[in-house]
């Protein structure tokens, strides 16, 4: 695995939301939650994204399929049915879950990179 790739792909799909939504890049960082300055910084590989950008990202554009803002697996957008069922609900509920174990053992391994700096983690 190489952590240096994964964050530079997940910055490439937030990139990709951003263009799909229509919005600019202050528009778009308010309405995940982050500043302007920390999109910039994960766009540009100068920050690492935390779970608080996931999350932002999920409940904003809740057509966005979670599993490919994280792995890149599959399609960017979820089949969407605004009237979701529970069921549905349930389901991103659990997909939520999973993105954040995934980012914890990111995180955990992320400090295993021989030169990793983490004055400059989020």
């Amino acid at each position: 695995m190489n952590l240096n790739n994964d964050i530079s792909d997940f910055s490439t799909r937030v990139e990709q939301i951003r263009t799909y939504s229509g919005l600019n890049k202050a528009q778009f960082s308010a309405k995940i939650g982050i500043s302007p300055q920390y999109y910039s910084g994960i766009t540009g590989g100068d920050r690492e994204p935390g779970l608080s950008v996931v999350r932002g990202i999920l409940y904003a554009f809740v057509e966005v399929n979670p599993r490919w803002l994280i792995t890149g697996e599959g399609d960017m957008l979820s089949a969407h049915d605004p009237s979701m069922t529970s069921d549905a609900i349930n389901a991103m509920r659990v997909e939520l879950a999973y993105t954040k174990d995934v980012l914890k053992e990111l995180i955990a391994l992320r400090k295993l990179v021989p030169g990793y700096n983490e004055s400059k983690s989020p």
